[in-house]
């Protein structure tokens, strides 16, 4: 079976949660990736799952540019951090494998983001690009 994962390049990033490993597919059309079977791991078993479908859940943000794994403890556990241009998005996957989101409209391009836990706060740098008249 083949699935569409969008019309342009793909950029895909591993991530936790709920305790299994998922795969972000970034693109014009993103959708998390994950296998649903059961482990054939054991002593000394590769570890790889027997009777294991791929599912595709659709991620309801448009034109995903980079998302990567982003965990808070006790604040966003599991989380995952999704920029395209002008946006940033943090999300988590719930237990039926779909993301909630909440949207943070920035007017700026997301470039980097950090958590101050000491005074709870999170850090987003942005960058403004202006359009000059010519001389």
């Amino acid at each position: 079976k083949a699935v569409a994962l969008g019309t342009q390049p793909l950029k895909l990033r591993a991530f936790r949660a709920k305790g299994s490993t998922h795969v972000f597919a970034s693109s014009d059309r993103p959708a998390i990736v994950h296998a649903s079977g059961r482990s054939a791991g054991g002593s000394g078993g590769s570890g790889a799952v027997e009777h294991a479908k791929l599912l595709y859940s659709a991620v309801n943000v448009k034109d995903v540019s980079c998302a990567c794994p982003f965990h808070v403890p006790g604040v966003l556990e599991d989380g995952i951090c999704l920029s395209n241009e002008g946006q940033l998005t943090l999300g988590h996957v719930d237990e039926v494998r779909k993301l909630h989101i909440r949207r943070v409209p920035l007017g700026e391009q997301p470039r980097r983001i950090a958590h101050d836990l000491a005074n709870r706060r999170f850090l987003v740098l942005t960058v403004k690009q202006e359009k000059t008249a010519p001389a």
